[in-house]
């Protein structure tokens, strides 16, 4: 497992990566293109990552086919949610290297991507969520696909002028080829914004009726006012929120109930839910801890019972691999709870989903698993309310 780093240094033909000066609590992103290595390998196929300690920073690099990224974090997250960063990360940059479809097609000049893509893709999305998914049961689009999508969205202002067509690349669909893609913005100022999905690049003239008509049906009284209303609360959730709860799953107002936020997910619907970040937990900062616990207990989840991980051994330096983007591991644990003197972090996962909940620091373990077995019931029995539909 151990590895030098000096030695994986050389192996890049020195080209060494200085560890950066990060502030703390902090992290800095770098990106560069590795040289002479022989074939690319697929973007896709499993990299390998090291780790090592500088200081109070952790520092993570990730081999990704012609790339190595590099990530340095002092904010306590374990190394398991800094690769998945980087994985995430590294996605970004296929998705909008729209040149590469020419090299996809050099290579196989016969290829046809019409057979990756048996229907049309639709996603509704704001500024803030997204609002519906249309997607055939054959061809479902991954979570982290959707992601990149509404990132390439949301950050060219451009689109909103007028109707765009783009390739783009999904890793999770395809990581050698490119669909494209038809942007229209139906209401500018409230951020709503309809993207239409095909494999065939001549299609622009049908994905632009199609759009049209999936317009005329949000021009109805009041539809797109209400979408933009519903998705305009604070970061952290939407219309859920821990004083509307049943008193028995955690609900109520601060100072009444220990439960501070969950995040559920059910992987059977390919979706987490959470409520609004509401007091104590109304500040940035609280809110960036809150999801570092998330990403600690998550981690302790996937992780065989008695074994330690490597991120918390300073000084020393590991190499591994991952499969994906990011790495999907299984749950090794049913329970894990953490507490450390400032608030209590509880991961319970069941048969059907995975419940991460924060408490106050007063609470002990068995009544928190308690408030979590009594919150998945109540979630279970409001899934068609809280869950996009299949």
């Amino acid at each position: 497992m151990g590895q030098n780093p000096t030695r994986r240094q050389k192996q890049y033909q020195g080209q060494a990566v200085q560890p950066l000066p990060v502030p703390k609590g902090q992290q800095r992103w770098v990106w560069g293109q590795k040289l002479s290595l022989g074939p690319a390998s697929s973007p896709l196929t499993v990299p390998k990552y090291s780790v090592i300690w500088a200081g109070a920073h952790l520092i993570v690099f990730v081999e990704r086919g012609p790339f190595i990224l590099v990530m340095a974090s002092a904010s306590g997250e374990p190394e398991a949610a800094l690769t998945c960063q980087l994985g995430l990360v590294h996605a970004q940059i296929l998705s909008i290297l729209s040149s590469s479809v020419d090299k996809v097609f050099a290579r196989n000049p016969s290829y046809d991507a019409r057979k990756l893509l048996g229907a049309l893709f639709g996603v509704l999305l704001t500024q803030k969520a997204i609002v519906a998914v249309a997607q055939s049961r054959a061809h479902v689009l991954h979570p982290h696909d959707l992601l990149l999508l509404a990132n390439l969205v949301r950050s060219n202002e451009s689109f909103k002028q007028a109707q765009t067509f783009t390739p783009v690349c999904l890793p999770h669909f395809n990581s050698a080829a490119f669909l494209h893609a038809y942007v229209q913005y139906l209401h500018v100022s409230g951020g709503v914004c309809l993207v239409l999905l095909s494999s065939q690049p001549e299609s622009f003239f049908k994905l632009a009726d199609a759009a049209q008509q999936v317009h005329r049906q949000l021009k109805q009284p009041g539809v797109l006012q209400a979408i933009v209303s519903v998705t305009e609360h604070e970061t952290g959730g939407g219309l859920l929120s821990i004083a509307d709860l049943p008193p028995q799953c955690g609900g109520g107002q601060v100072g009444v109930t220990p439960l501070l936020h969950f995040l559920y997910k059910s992987p059977t619907h390919g979706q987490v839910i959470m409520p609004a970040f509401d007091a104590p937990l109304d500040r940035h900062d609280l809110q960036l801890a809150a999801m570092q616990r998330y990403a600690i207990v998550h981690a302790a989840m996937t992780q065989k019972a008695g074994s330690g991980s490597s991120s918390s051994k300073k000084g020393s330096a590991a190499t591994a691999s991952y499969g994906g983007l990011p790495p999907q591991q299984s749950l090794q644990q049913q329970v894990h709870w953490r507490s450390d003197g400032s608030m209590s972090a509880l991961a319970y996962a069941g048969p059907e989903y995975e419940l991460y909940a924060l408490f106050d620091a007063m609470t002990d373990k068995d009544t928190a698993t308690r408030t979590c077995q009594r919150l998945s019931v109540w979630i279970k029995g409001q899934q068609s309310d809280l869950f996009m539909p299949l």
